[in-house]
């Protein structure tokens, strides 16, 4: 993956966001209990902040270069 790749919530698998969404409440701006309640556009929204932390971009790449290393 290029460094200037841009990441989108569509590349990943809903198990991934969500996973990401509850481990990051305060990034992604939803508690547990909002995430349960949340439509599927709100749970985007969260992870597209999450998805957007420049902390955590890494751990996305890693974690699409494993996912396409299993297919």
């Amino acid at each position: 993956m290029t460094d200037n790749a841009t990441l989108t919530v569509e590349q990943f698998p809903v198990e991934y966001r969500e996973t990401m969404i509850i481990a990051y409440p305060t990034i992604a701006r939803m508690s547990r209990d909002e995430f349960y309640y949340a439509s599927s556009s709100d749970r985007d929204e969260a992870f597209a902040r999450v998805l957007a932390a420049k902390n955590l971009r890494r751990t996305h790449e890693m974690y699409l270069d494993d996912l396409e290393e299993s297919r």
